[in-house]
């Protein structure tokens, strides 16, 4: 992964972790995945 994707997915899939009332991202999580640039098997996505 290079840097700039890994920026893309940590600076929003982080957000509001600390939260009360926070809700995990697991249903949404291969959405968001495929959205910051995310691709392969290890994440659960196509190639």
């Amino acid at each position: 992964m290079d840097l700039p994707t890994l920026w893309r997915f940590a600076s929003d899939w982080y957000t509001g972790r600390l939260d009360p009332g926070y809700t995990r991202r697991d249903p949404a999580a291969s959405a968001y995945f495929a959205e910051v640039g995310l691709r392969g098997s290890f994440w659960g996505l196509p190639d």
